[in-house]
């Protein structure tokens, strides 16, 4: 059985809407609204430091 590529794509959405919903529940939404970059830690670097440029 073929599966069509869009179901793919939606099984991969699917999924990082499921991420997505654990870290809400996990930072609140508070975090998020106040501006943190809650995420920043886990990539090293914060928003605040880089920019569309490169490094502020």
């Amino acid at each position: 059985m073929n599966r069509d590529p869009v179901e793919d794509v939606l099984d991969q959405v699917a999924a990082e809407c499921r991420v997505l919903a654990r870290h809400l529940a996990e930072w609140g939404v508070d975090a998020l609204r106040s501006g943190d970059d809650v995420g920043a830690q886990d990539r090293g670097a914060s928003r605040k430091e880089v920019t569309a440029d490169g490094p502020a």
